[in-house]
């Protein structure tokens, strides 16, 4: 996971990973005052930076289908859909009595996006940090 600081505060995350030859972004989050200032493009070069180390050959990312300005920043970085693939998933939940929300668990807590969208994250952050990154005229990427 990277995280942008911006004056103490994480205004935007990304959950990346490597398979042994492909990166994967999982999520990816900017607190809703930053966006459209080039957070989320920071980010994503950030986790791209790490994939290339690494010795991925390609990025793959998870992007809601109604989510435009997700889908723009993707593809401003050289992502295209992939229309031969869908997404296959499980849920363990089912017929467990609880219901999953577009963002989480229902009555489970605060979910990742809203975790990570307030100053609110920042103690839990705080003390995991292990590496810090300062790029120019942007906020710090941290992995953490």
């Amino acid at each position: 996971m990277l995280a942008a600081d911006h004056d103490g505060g994480v205004v935007g995350t990304v959950v990346a990973g490597w398979d042994g030859w492909r990166g994967h972004v999982y999520r990816l989050a900017v607190d809703p005052e930053y966006r459209r200032q080039g957070v989320a493009r920071t980010l994503l070069i950030a986790a791209h930076d790490r994939f290339a180390a690494l010795g991925a050959v390609l990025a793959d990312a998870m992007v809601e289908d109604d989510n435009t300005d997700a889908r723009a920043t993707y593809e401003a970085l050289g992502y295209q859909r992939q229309p031969d693939r869908g997404r296959w998933v499980r849920d363990f939940l089912e017929g467990q009595g609880r219901r999953r929300t577009r963002g989480g668990l229902r009555g489970h807590g605060r979910n990742a996006d809203t975790a990570m969208t307030g100053r609110k994250a920042t103690p839990a952050l705080r003390g995991r940090t292990r590496r810090c990154v300062r790029l120019p005229g942007t906020p710090t990427i941290r992995r953490v």
